[in-house]
């Protein structure tokens, strides 16, 4: 019998391709927002459920935001990476409060955001949870920047949350190979408003030492 994870990977590969075309059209940009009053369920385990009414964001799904400004890419002596770093918000019709970010595998050197992003997200929308996919720095040399960029993102949704029906105390991460060992640095290193309440690794890649490293990583 497969572990209760094995079954969640093997959900995932067995989810069915999608044409980005047709993705992309359903999309909403961000400057497009309209904001409305919006009652949304929040489960709280010790409170029983709160009704939250206030202006956020409709359910949809969104275009990429860029995680940094002009300044801080221009403070990171314009590593043209950091301008490829975004977040999609997909924003569930009933929402329980709860947020998941989504980290794609791909070995560090590519991002396979199809059915590790954009497919993992629609799914866990069907649980009533708010997902958002990073597109995270990939290639040579890259350090500690795609850390910086996870535990950017955290800050970015904990900072929001309110605007997108999150609860702020209930905001995880979630990583598939090497998206999985980022997934857990972020969980490690986070800190304050940088830390996640959970975080879920999937086959991910648990060691970079040479011994037990994933090579493709």
């Amino acid at each position: 019998a497969m572990t209760p994870l094995a079954n969640i990977a093997a959900y995932f590969y067995a989810l069915p391709g999608t044409a980005l075309t047709a993705f992309g059209a359903k999309m909403m940009a961000q400057s497009e927002i309209e904001l409305g009053d919006t009652e949304v369920v929040i489960e709280n385990e010790d409170k029983g459920y709160e009704t939250m009414k206030d202006k956020i964001v409709p359910a949809g799904e969104y275009a990429p935001i860029p995680l940094y400004s002009v300044t801080e890419f221009e403070e990171m002596k314009n590593d043209e990476r950091a301008q490829n770093v975004s977040i999609q918000y997909f924003v569930p019709e009933k929402r329980t409060g709860a947020a998941v970010i989504v980290c794609p595998g791909g070995g560090y050197g590519c991002l396979c955001d199809s059915y590790e992003g954009y497919q993992v997200a629609r799914w866990l929308n069907q649980f009533g949870i708010t997902a958002i996919v990073l597109r995270y720095r990939v290639g040579k040399d890259l350090d500690l920047t795609p850390l910086k960029d996870a535990l950017t993102t955290i800050r970015y949704v904990r900072e929001n949350a309110a605007l997108y029906g999150i609860d702020h105390d209930r905001i995880g991460i979630i990583g598939f190979s090497a998206g999985g060992h980022l997934a857990s640095a972020a969980a490690t290193h986070g800190k304050d408003d940088s830390a996640v309440n959970f975080h879920i690794l999937i086959y991910p890649v648990i060691s970079l030492s040479d011994k037990w490293t994933h090579k493709g990583s």
